[in-house]
């Protein structure tokens, strides 16, 4: 729809109906300037890793990051995956009791629940718990927002397909929220009993 004015009309000296050509958008997302695009920033492919990490997020640059996990493999089943944060650049990591996080899941063989957790070393159930078959591959994808912003909380939203440790097929969908303020500039992945891991992972900012 071309713009409307009321009053005096502008001296506007190219014609503009207020509508992007295909041109236009792709333009603009290639020099990442159109709302909703995509940047990638980093691409891992992790074999036999003790932990995922990423160290390298231009916090500064974007409100907003997508985490892609993808067909995460473990080395043990009944692994516990969880997410934490880094102030120092990845120099180390908050594992006090500054998470908060809640999810829902389901799982192939009839089961429903969820769980609510407050003042935990990270955040939980990112992925699902099987995974060290080829069949039991894990996919996540983990919206995170604020990580730059020093005056908020940074926040984020998880959806994960996967495996239970018993190899019944299982997603969590869910949030959690890390209670520093401050600027958040790593994040590391990793299994707490230990296992390794291997699979895919990228990180975009998401220009809004």
């Amino acid at each position: 729809m071309p713009y409307g004015y009321l009053g005096t009309a502008p001296n506007q000296i190219k014609k503009n109906s207020g509508v992007f050509s295909v041109d236009d958008i792709n333009e603009l997302e290639a020099k990442n300037h159109f709302g909703g695009s995509m940047k990638l920033i980093t691409e891992i492919n992790a074999s036999t890793a003790s932990s995922i990490v990423l160290d390298t997020i231009f916090e500064g640059a974007y409100d907003v990051h997508l985490l892609h996990l993808n067909s995460i493999l473990y080395s043990a089943n009944a692994e516990t995956p969880v997410m934490r944060f880094s102030n120092d650049g990845g120099s180390s990591y908050e594992v006090g009791t500054a998470y908060n996080y809640g999810f829902q899941k389901m799982a192939a063989h009839d089961f429903f629940g969820e769980g609510r957790h407050a003042g935990t070393t990270g955040i939980f159930e990112i992925l699902g718990k099987g995974g060290s078959t080829a069949v039991r591959k894990n996919h996540s994808y983990i919206y995170l927002y604020n990580l730059g912003d020093s005056s908020k909380y940074s926040y984020c939203t998880s959806h994960n397909i996967g495996s239970d440790d018993a190899g019944n097929s299982i997603t969590h969908w869910g949030g959690g929220m890390y209670t520093g303020i401050e600027t958040v500039n790593a994040i590391q992945i990793l299994l707490t009993g230990g296992a390794t891991m291997t699979g895919n992972i990228k990180l975009y900012g998401l220009k809004q």
